[in-house]
């Protein structure tokens, strides 16, 4: 205790060095802490079911691609669940549907699944009862489960619920049963989206029937003491039987199964651990920087220290004394740390993309608070431990006979440049990372997407069944909105489809006379769609009016397609058709590459059908998309009230331009890029503090010699360069380090770059001479006042 008192009155006395040494490490503790919070939350933290570690995901995939995820074949889930290593495996979607009857109409979202969907996550309803078998069946009468939350707020947390219908697209659903508070699905959290309810899967025969149509995802839990390789093996097995039994649909498919949890954020697990690599880096430059001030302070104290000995007190109390004051910086540190780390959290939550799971839900749980006492006792080692043996090992009869201001000098300069080597060396590490992620995000935002997303609108208008209980009269619907809309002042064009450019999809298996099949993305499109969207028609002529149900089938092709399957002919009038299918649809056009799915993901066969041809497509048109003159947002109003006037209990929704769409869909990207910026400037504004202190300090220790050379004439030029001479050797040894440094830490971030390779010589280069000139330019400052000795007042001080 005695110890610590004394150590505080020291750091009272020099508040400057204090405060510049406790900031420092409140940046470097709070990023750190920040990071680990959202990786917690993220990555570490057990899913919120009983033995979560039982949960799997199960999926279809290319045998070529095993780290890709395809959807799911209704039709061939009792197959999957004839298997001795799972509970149960159900399919799982997340619908929207409208809720009306309660209040203004509104689009919610929920999960569609098989019955077995809450036991399998070991969940009970807290009021009513779970699904039964025959309540997923086709035909059967309509049950839900609703939310807590929905129960709270649009049905007024009335207790007597169950048992009474509400209204989804425009049906009764008997409420069977109400979720316990804070039940949050795997698809929930995953997309943080709010599922206010589920139900039962209840396919149609011909989905059953048809092998080809996949859709959404399923999970599933591993029976006790089964292993995940147990299960991918016997799964395998299945797979190989059905790919025998039914070479034309599953011939091409194999079944992968993974760790729920880990697989819900394998798309951001690689970035998360990146960040928190960077975050490491800036704390070791931080550490490295009060290192410096710590080396310097004690450079000073050295005749004291030299005294104490000499009159007896032990090596061992001495370092046991400075690092009671370095731990004492350090716990400051750490607490206005967490104070930085709780404001960094807070703004990380409030920026990062709404795509990545659990990452509102981050808070300082014990891990987090283990996480930053660790980083505080780390710190104490790291920046006390050299100062404080370097400091303790000064000969006393040397330090009392050479001086305060000499002793140890030439020691603590080899030591703090060792330091600055280092700073410069990490700084280079993350300035590299950043360049590279930022080089890439450029590259993905410069894709040719195949439309222009400019001054266009989009908007889910999800007709109810019952209502609108076939193709032709949805069609007859968006055909009057489309007409109604394009009256609108401003609007230039209207269409529709069943889901727009990175809005989701539908794929399927096409066939050609020849026998050709494979996957394609299917879309059906009103004649209007590509011109809104400003897709070119590269041959052949788009849809027209004419190509409606009882006309020849049609259909129009994207370019990859027409390479794929003609590629020494003309695909204008060959035939093609989706798999299972009677009538062939000649090939109407040729259009160009639409990035459907991403700006990264190479473009699929695609196949556009007109949607008045409704026996053509199984799907539901709902996306509608509007091109205006000006500000798109400008006539959503317009158009809900057109909406109104054919419907009045038709909402609208997921209302967005264009270009927010294709925005959102590389906010991950922009994220990682600018955050691992963010902290790169950070790391090359404390490593250049850094520089500018040793720099400055061996300036300040070298007075007397300066002013001896300018005495017997040397020009300033030659003190400027003795002096940059000096910086210049410590810099360049950081900037080799660093440069193999980065070379093996950008093998990390291969899975995050795209159309740049982890070692960029131009990136390399150019960041590499940007932080030289740089440190050269902060070592210039004091290199600069060294030239402005006097000689006598040096002298004379001396």
């Amino acid at each position: 205790m005695q110890q610590l008192r004394y150590a505080a009155r020291l750091l009272a006395r020099t508040p400057g060095f204090t405060i510049v040494a406790v900031m420092t490490l409140a940046l470097g503790i709070g990023v750190n802490s920040a990071i680990f919070s959202v990786i917690d939350a993220v990555l570490l933290r057990p899913l919120p079911y009983p033995h979560p570690e039982r949960l799997v995901s199960f999926f279809e995939h290319d045998p070529n691609a095993p780290d890709s995820r395809g959807g799911v074949a209704p039709a061939s889930i009792a197959d999957y669940n004839q298997n001795h290593v799972f509970t149960g495996i159900v399919h799982v979607g997340t619908p929207g549907m409208n809720l009306t009857g309660a209040g203004t109409p509104e689009r919610i979202f929920g999960i569609q699944a098989g019955y077995k969907f809450l036991d399998i996550l070991g969940v009970q309803p807290a009021m009513g009862r779970d699904f039964l078998p025959e309540e997923d069946r086709y035909g059967a009468r309509h049950v839900v489960i609703i939310s807590h939350e929905l129960w709270r707020q649009r049905l007024g947390g009335d207790r007597g619920v169950v048992g009474r219908p509400i209204t989804l697209d425009g049906e009764p659903y008997e409420v069977i049963g109400v979720l316990p508070p804070g039940f949050q699905s795997p698809e929930e959290i995953s997309q943080r989206q709010p599922m206010l309810f589920v139900v039962p899967d209840c396919w149609p025969p011909d989905i059953l029937h048809n092998r080809g149509e996949h859709y959404d995802h399923a999970i599933a839990r591993l029976k006790p003491g089964v292993s995940l390789a147990q299960a991918q093996s016997e799964m395998q097995t299945i797979g190989a039987r059905l790919a025998k039994a039914y070479p034309k649909t599953n011939g091409r498919i194999a079944l992968g199964v993974a760790a729920l949890g880990a697989d819900m954020v394998r798309r951001v697990r690689t970035a998360m651990v990146v960040l928190l690599g960077a975050v490491g880096l800036v704390l070791l430059i931080a550490c490295a920087n009060v290192a410096n001030l710590l080396l310097a302070r004690s450079a000073g104290r050295s005749r004291e220290v030299a005294i104490r000995l000499a009159m007896g007190a032990g090596r061992g109390r001495i370092v046991r004394e400075l690092l009671v004051e370095s731990a004492l910086l350090a716990a400051i540190g750490c607490a206005l740390g967490l104070v930085l780390g709780t404001w960094t959290r807070d703004l990380l939550i409030s920026i990062a993309p709404k795509d990545i799971p659990r990452l509102d839900s981050a808070v300082w749980s014990w891990r987090v608070l283990a996480f930053t006492g660790l980083l505080a006792s780390l710190t104490v080692f790291l920046f006390g431990m050299l100062p404080a043996w370097q400091v303790s090992g000064v000969r006393p009869n040397v330090a009392l006979k050479s001086g305060e201001r000499a002793t140890g000098s030439s020691a603590v300069l080899r030591w703090r440049s060792v330091l600055m080597a280092a700073e410069v060396a990490l700084a280079l590490i993350l300035l590299v990372g950043g360049a590279l992620l930022w080089k890439s995000f450029m590259r993905v935002t410069g894709v040719d997407l195949g439309f222009q997303p400019d001054r266009v609108l989009m908007m889910l208008v999800n007709l109810p069944d019952l209502r609108y209980p076939d193709g032709a009269r949805r069609l007859a619907f968006f055909q009057e909105l489309e007409q109604r809309v394009s009256r609108i002042p401003g609007v230039q064009s209207a269409g529709f489809t069943f889901r727009g450019p990175m809005r989701g999809g539908w794929g399927s298996v096409y066939e050609t006379p020849d026998e050709q099949r494979d996957d394609a993305d299917f879309e059906p499109v009103s004649p209007r769609y590509f011109e809104t969207l400003g897709i070119p028609i590269l041959k052949g002529r788009a849809f027209t009016a004419a190509d409606k149900e009882g006309a020849p089938p049609v259909a129009i092709i994207n370019q990859v397609l027409a390479r794929k399957l003609f590629p020494n002919g003309d695909a204008v009038g060959q035939r093609i058709r989706r798999f299972g299918k009677s009538d062939w649809e000649t090939i109407a056009g040729v259009v160009g590459e639409v990035h459907l799915q991403s700006q990264t993901e190479a473009v699929h066969p695609q196949i556009f059908f007109p949607a008045a041809q409704t026996s053509l497509y199984p799907v539901h048109v709902a996306d509608f998309a509007v091109r205006t003159a000006g500000a798109p947002l400008g006539i959503v109003r317009g158009i809900q009230r057109q909406v109104w006037a054919i419907d009045k209990d038709q909402p609208v929704t997921r209302v967005e331009t264009l270009e927010e769409v294709v925005s959102a869909s590389v906010a991950q990207r922009r994220f990682q890029a600018s955050l691992l910026l963010l902290f790169a400037g950070v790391a090359l504004v404390l490593s250049m503090v850094g520089v500018y202190g040793v720099v400055s300090y061996a300036v300040a220790q070298r007075t007397r010699e300066i002013g001896l050379r300018m005495a017997f004439g040397a020009q300033l030029g030659n003190i400027l360069g003795l002096t940059m001479a000096r910086a210049f050797g410590p810099i360049l040894a950081g900037l080799v380090v660093g440069l193999a440094g980065a070379l093996a830490a950008s093998r990390m971030l291969t899975s995050l770059l795209f159309e740049v390779k982890p070692f960029d010589p131009p990136t390399f280069a150019w960041v590499a001479a940007l932080l030289g000139a740089v440190a050269l330019g902060a070592s210039l400052i004091p290199a600069r006042r060294a030239t402005r000795v006097d000689p006598v007042v040096a002298l004379r001080y001396e």
